[in-house]
């Protein structure tokens, strides 16, 4: 059952880390367009800037358990250079807790606000208003998942990936 779990997670990282990919071209167009739209035909839009701003919110939060799962987070490695390689690994499996708490902590506050948001029928203050819990939806998401990664390899398995192999 727990291979199941893993094998479940790891495929919703990859599709999430696919939707992070699709987030990034279209903040690339978003811009483009804005760029043609405002210069070449003095039409600027009202929707490109928010439009960006949220798949930006979106791609971090879907990316992050794909980085996590790759180990591709930050790491401050110039400790475990001057330290023996036994206190090194108590060094990473504390790093290794405190991300998995740190996560976890995270995405229960944020997982917290996406519902009051959704139960709250909060929109966004833009010209063009989305509900908030559809942009806001990805942060808990984002954070959860990493916190699970963070467990697993607390629990000494491997990530699945390395950073270079993520792409979808």
């Amino acid at each position: 059952m727990l291979s199941i779990l893993k094998r479940a997670h790891d495929g919703l990282t990859r599709a999430s880390f696919g939707a992070a990919i699709l987030c990034l071209a279209f903040i690339a167009a978003g811009f483009c367009y804005e760029v043609v739209a405002r210069y070449f035909f003095n039409a600027p839009t009202n929707w490109a800037h928010p439009f960006t701003s949220y798949a930006l919110c979106l791609m971090i939060f879907l990316a992050l358990p794909a980085m996590t799962q790759a180990s591709g987070h930050i790491s401050i490695d110039i400790l475990f250079e001057h330290v023996t390689p036994g206190a090194a690994a108590v060094l990473r499996k504390f790093g290794m807790l405190t991300g998995l708490v740190a996560c976890i902590a995270a995405a229960w506050i944020t997982g917290t606000e996406t519902v009051a948001q959704f139960i709250g029928n909060i929109f966004t203050i833009a010209h063009q208003p989305l509900p908030k819990w559809t942009i806001s939806f990805a942060v808990p998401y984002g954070f959860f998942s990493a916190g699970l990664y963070f467990a697993r390899q607390l629990c000494g398995e491997v990530p699945a990936v390395a950073a270079e192999q993520v792409a979808v």
